[in-house]
């Protein structure tokens, strides 16, 4: 055999549920309900608060940076790219990083009150007042481009736009979704051959160390609108079925599943991939919490949690309707890693804002019974990154068909009733009947998996939820809430709710991790490199009730160059703080969680 890739206010649980769950217990510890939420509370990528500058308006200035064709100045990059999708190989490719021949290092100061040249790009205030920076990069050819900052020491409160020309438009994103293991700050998408990058901060944060660097850019090769697939297999199969052409008829739920299922765009070293995932609803009933499943094969590190863009909604507006610009839909930017796993290939992340509403949030059912023989699943997901489409298969819990690797009862198999998937369908959920989530998508086994369509030769694949739960389960049922560990390397305050960790560099690029001493529940410092000299100082103060959120204070009694990572382990949310080389840099958030 072969195998191919791999409610704002929520409803009520009724009545007739809470019966049944006193009949049986065992039910509801592994039973989540579906729920629909508004959208009151969520903030999309586009809506931070303020607006951009646009200081490329004032001044004309060249690009930055300028890279030649991929086919002349990456064809090495290029056709690795393409050998991998008509390889049929997972998750499919759609871009490339390219480093700039050297980091441009950008380094911040008070702006006059008239737009100026400023290294290498344009510095100038805000109509809020605070000190905005814009430069421009361009690669000739790109269909889409994102920016990689590095080096990072901005002040909290600090907000950034990308845009394709100084009239386009704008994408906004915070340091919210700075890699915590070290892997900068990817910047939204946006499409086209030039990217704008625009820096705002706070007016009273702007302090002589505020500074960042541009190192990489990735470069996207295929638009799935203009080429729907690289490779032999054409999305245009007979079997593929839009998910904007199923009637209510066949699935009443089928509006709902299409605004749970996101296109993932995700890096993961020197390549971008796509995927798609699903929000899954959990059993707190005083708010939403997006999180999302999707494929361990697609991604399974935090850095590429961090840089992955979910895009919602991207479909036809009708059967047979007009479709969107990718780029034109809503789209969220990062999230946390919460858990992953390679014996039911899942991975299971909280996304770093809410996707904008109205949004439905799958259920779940981890009991084995639910995918007996026979049980119709149903899939919406984004074969090759195109639109959405729709697949229904059917449970054989005993087929004939299987891979070895993939064996039963951790993987699900089922046969093809309609529709199809391909590469860029990995991590997109199996619903059963009701909207509850099964399990998610592996790929295909079988021996003809070169045809999409082919329902008698090939089988569908998913990581079975009954073998995930056990790893997630204390999310979803927030029944016993994650908490900090402490180590020698994290502190745990306030209740042991934040950890708190610490990277150094020494100007000759000597790294390491601080080292915690616990001082009280709320207090604790940081040793670099020897126990009898302490060199940083934080703390964290709960004063929700002064102005809703928890308080973070650092101190530093160095000038070494420090990053400091704070996680709130009951939402997932990560800060970072940072202080520059030969800067002996203290500072404060109140706002921080």
């Amino acid at each position: 055999m072969a195998l191919f890739f791999g409610q704002s206010m929520r409803e009520r649980i009724t009545l007739a549920f809470l019966v049944a769950c006193l009949l049986a217990p065992c039910l509801l510890a592994q039973r989540g309900e579906p729920a629909r939420n508004p959208g009151a509370a969520a903030r999309p990528l586009s809506q931070v608060a303020g607006v951009p500058a646009r200081l490329g308006d004032h001044l004309k200035v060249g690009p930055m940076g300028h890279l030649a064709r991929a086919q002349e100045a990456a064809s090495d990059q290029l056709r690795s790219l393409e050998e991998w999708n008509q390889a049929g190989k997972v998750p499919r490719r759609t871009g490339f990083v390219r480093p700039l021949p050297d980091p441009f290092r950008v380094t911040l100061e008070y702006a006059g009150a008239q737009p100026q040249l400023h290294q290498g790009g344009v510095l100038g205030l805000a109509t809020s007042g605070n000190t905005a920076w814009a430069g421009s990069f361009r690669v000739e050819g790109a269909r889409a481009l994102r920016l990689r900052l590095t080096d990072i020491s901005l002040p909290p409160g600090t907000v950034l736009w990308v845009y394709g020309d100084p009239q386009g438009d704008t994408h906004s994103f915070t340091l919210q979704s700075v890699d915590p293991e070290g892997g900068g700050l990817w910047s939204p998408t946006v499409e086209g051959e030039t990217i704008w990058l625009e820096v705002q901060l706070p007016e009273a944060a702007l302090t002589p160390a505020s500074s960042f660097a541009v190192a990489d850019i990735l470069e996207i090769v295929d638009l799935p609108e203009q080429q729907p697939s690289l490779d032999s297999r054409p999305l245009a199969d007979t079997c593929f079925v839009k998910g904007a052409c199923v009637p209510e008829a066949t699935q009443p739920l089928i509006a709902d599943y299409r605004e749970a299922i996101a296109r993932l765009s995700f890096i993961n070293g020197s390549y971008s991939y796509l995927c798609s995932g699903g929000l899954l609803n959990d059993n707190d009933l005083s708010g939403v919490v997006p999180y999302l499943l999707t494929a361990n094969h697609c991604f399974s590190n935090q850095s590429s949690a961090s840089s992955l863009e979910a895009y919602w909604d991207y479909t036809s507006t009708s059967c047979g309707g007009s479709l969107p610009s990718l780029y034109s839909v809503p789209r969220t930017l990062g999230s946390t890693l919460l858990a992953t796993g390679t014996d039911s290939d899942f991975t299971f992340v909280r996304l770093a804002q809410a996707p904008p509403g109205p949004r439905y949030y799958l259920g779940w059912d981890a009991n084995s019974a639910a995918v007996g023989d026979g049980t119709v699943l149903d899939r919406v997901s984004h074969p090759n990154g195109g639109e959405q489409h729709f697949t229904r298969s059917a449970i054989e819990a005993n087929g004939l068909i299987s891979c070895p690797e993939l064996p039963r009862p951790r993987f699900i198999y089922s046969s093809l009733l309609s529709g199809g998937t391909a590469g860029g369908s990995s991590g997109s959920p199996a619903i059963k009947d009701g909207g509850y989530v099964v399990g998610q998508l592996f790929g295909v086994c079988g021996s003809n998996i070169e045809d999409n369509c082919d329902g008698a030769g090939n089988r569908l694949v998913d990581g079975a939820f009954a073998s995930t739960y056990s790893q997630i389960s204390n999310w979803l049922e927030n029944s016993t809430p994650p908490t900090c560990v402490p180590n020698s390397g994290s502190l745990c305050l306030n209740n042991s709710r934040f950890r708190v960790e610490v990277q150094w560099r020494t100007p000759n690029g000597t790294t390491g991790a601080g080292q915690a001493v616990a001082q009280t529940g709320d207090t604790g410092s940081f040793w670099f490199f020897s126990s009898a000299n302490l060199e940083l100082f934080v703390k964290m103060l709960d004063s929700r009730t002064v102005n809703g959120h928890f308080w973070f204070f650092w101190g530093a009694l160095t000038d070494v160059e420090y990053r400091i990572s704070v996680t709130d382990t009951t939402t997932g949310a990560v800060k970072q703080y940072t202080g520059a080389q030969h800067v002996q840099a203290s500072g404060h958030d109140l706002a921080a969680f």
